[in-house]
């Protein structure tokens, strides 16, 4: 923050100050006897009082800490015997979703031909194309292409999952000189100490037709400094921060307040038209807890993603993991979340629709490639604090494909198409590294574990089972790899030495 040009005063400090005090007051992982409530005022909670029957369906542990099954989750779907037909749609919804390792496919409903997109070559190739990148004929249903589809028409220390908390002096990670603080600890750019930019009353306010008359609370208030404060603001960090820790852990009323207040719409536009790195992942830092486990919001969510939006909005996300991908993660566990409390949110009439949602269908097509690109987005030479939250997004759907009994076909797909385009090791063996760190780098960092539980609603044994799962796996993978090399080796040489 302090380099050429600062413009810090007595003034911006006092500020400053005054917004880590709000955060410190409202960072809560959960927020039981609702005393984020003192932040807003009474007529805004007045305004959002319907949604209070939906508090009973946010206290839930998703996987682990319970009563076990022989594999030591507490599931939720139920056993397979037990799936009522929305479960069991999710279920098939993962299984499906062993597919597509290429491109990114965006596919309208009741469209004839497909759109191939690759973030790394920019590139569009019709279905078609016969000049588009092929896999071979033995894996080419499995790891075929992106499929985007479902188109109807801080003290540098504020991580919305928490990853990065403490620094004990064991494992320590490689340091990084991030030029700026950012709200998940990873860095960003473009701050100055500028006020706010020129704007005419906003268009965003407390609800539809607000007049000026509601009173507002604290974090409103915040909030509304914030949506108007200019994208390389210093004081845009702090104000986020302290609108993330109100969010974190918060009620559906307060979720559906804030993005009725104009922040849903606000962060999806700054997606779109981001020009700053730091920026974007603060957007989609807020956007995963603002949507985390809350239908209604979801549904807003999905009215504003138009075809349109729908595109370029996934195009910024898959191009940006390192950014995205907490993001990502709320939406994979509120999907889950939503299946498994189908019933419930039907019996309360509820807007969301399984049915129609884009981040769904999303998944629903394009889980493998999305895997296989966290897996690969970081090395064990890169890692750090900043990214390692990559490492915990991927893991996170390792632990759904495994309660839904689809993990040795996620495996089996991704060493298949490492076979297929002579990259062995370059997937599985880049994520055995990065996993074996993990189990150094979490072993003695409690504060971290218990925030990665309560972030994600899946307790910290899982995660625990996951690695040691998946570190056997990939051994199993990485071995027969080897014995094969040396088959092929042999072979090569007795074919030589008969020439």
């Amino acid at each position: 923050i302090h380099g050429p040009g600062c413009e810090c005063n007595p003034e911006s400090a006092l500020r400053i100050q005054y917004l880590r005090l709000v955060h410190n007051l409202s960072d809560r992982e959960y927020d039981h006897k609702h005393t984020k409530h003192k932040l807003l005022s009474q007529a805004e909670i007045d305004s959002v009082q319907t949604y209070e029957v939906y508090d009973s369906l946010k206290q839930y542990m998703f996987l682990g800490g319970g009563l076990a099954n022989d594999d030591g989750i507490l599931r939720c779907p139920p056993e397979p015997g037990d799936l009522d037909p929305e479960v069991q749609h999710l279920d098939e919804m993962w299984g499906e979703a062993v597919r597509g390792c290429e491109h990114y496919q965006f596919a309208g409903e009741g469209s004839e031909s497909d759109e191939y997109w690759s973030p790394s070559k920019e590139v569009q190739v019709s279905a078609g194309d016969s000049e588009g990148p092929q896999l071979p004929a033995s894996v080419a249903n499995i790891c075929s292409s992106w499929d985007i589809a479902g188109l109807d028409g801080g003290n540098g220390n504020l991580s919305s999952a928490a990853e990065a908390a403490a620094q004990p002096p064991t494992t320590q990670l490689p340091t990084t000189q991030p030029p700026t603080p950012s709200i998940s600890g990873r860095p960003t750019a473009c701050l100055n100490t500028r006020r706010m930019q020129p704007r005419s009353r906003s268009r965003n306010h407390l609800a539809s037709g607000d007049d000026g008359k509601h009173e507002k609370g604290l974090i409103s208030r915040i909030l509304q400094v914030f949506m108007k404060e200019t994208p390389d603001s210093t004081y845009r960090f702090w104000l986020a921060s302290c609108v993330e820790a109100f969010l974190r852990g918060s009620d559906v009323r307060s979720q559906v307040l804030m993005a009725r207040a104009g922040l849903l719409s606000h962060l999806v536009d700054g997606v779109l038209n981001s020009q700053c790195s730091g920026n974007l992942q603060t957007n989609f830092d807020l956007l995963g807890e603002l949507i985390k486990c809350n239908p209604e919001v979801f549904a807003m969510f999905n009215d504003i993603l138009d075809d349109k939006k729908y595109t370029a909005f996934m195009q910024v996300v898959v191009s940006n993991l390192v950014d995205s991908n907490v993001f990502i993660r709320s939406v994979i566990l509120s999907l889950e979340f939503f299946a498994a409390r189908q019933h419930e949110l039907q019996s309360l009439r509820s807007r969301y629709d399984m049915g129609v949602c884009k981040m769904r269908k999303f998944l629903q097509h394009n889980t493998l490639r999305l895997l296989r690109d966290l897996m690969t987005v970081i090395t064990v030479e890169e890692v750090n604090q900043e990214n390692i939250c990559c490492l915990n997004t991927a893991l996170s759907l390792f632990i759904l494909a495994r309660s839904h009994g689809q993990l040795p076909h996620y495996l089996d797909a991704l060493r298949r198409w490492e076979v297929a385009n002579n990259k062995a090791g370059q997937v599985t063996g880049n994520f055995l590294s990065l996993l074996k760190f993990w189990h150094e780098y979490y072993l003695y960092r409690g504060k971290d574990c218990l925030s990665l539980e309560l972030s994600s609603n899946i307790h910290f044994s899982e995660w625990r089972r996951i690695v040691h799962t998946l570190i056997e796996m990939l051994e199993e993978i990485k071995e027969s790899s080897q014995q094969v090399d040396l088959v092929a080796g042999v072979s090569s040489i007795v074919i030589s030495s008969q020439n």
